[in-house]
């Protein structure tokens, strides 16, 4: 479960993925990967049913125009958040680029708890795609 920043731009109980993961204005890399665990009546077991990637937004053109205040909202750039993905074989090193595809989301709910509103993304698998050379300074 995660908290996205400006989270209300996303969710309203039904979460956004087009939006969120729209390829032509945002990318993401991986920030770590673990283990995500089996919970029964509340309680952790040792079942491995997935793992939990942390992701960074490393792109975001889009414009989320302002508050009613008048204020300009921040995009998603360096912001970070939890994707569960149910192959549990899944392993990417710090700062892989993923291409998140839609085709392969399996669920993504908004909800409230005692942290507040939250959401809870679970994608079959996520594809790494190389990383791009550094550009050599001018």
């Amino acid at each position: 479960m995660a908290r996205i920043p400006n989270q209300y731009l996303f969710v309203s109980r039904v979460v956004d993925t087009d939006r969120l993961f729209d390829p032509n204005t945002k990318s993401y890399i991986v920030v770590g990967v673990r283990d995500a665990f089996d919970y029964v009546d509340g309680k952790k077991t040792e079942n491995i049913i997935g793992k939990n990637v942390t992701v960074m937004c490393t792109k975001d053109t889009e414009d989320y125009g302002k508050t009613k205040k008048g204020k300009k909202i921040a995009n998603l750039a360096y912001e970070q958040f939890d994707i569960k993905v149910s192959n549990t074989n899944f392993e990417a090193p710090k700062g892989t680029p993923v291409k998140i595809e839609l085709d392969k989301l399996e669920k993504a709910v908004g909800y409230e708890n005692s942290f507040g509103e939250q959401v809870s993304i679970l994608f079959s698998d996520l594809t790494l795609m190389p990383k791009q050379p550094k550009q050599p300074k001018q």
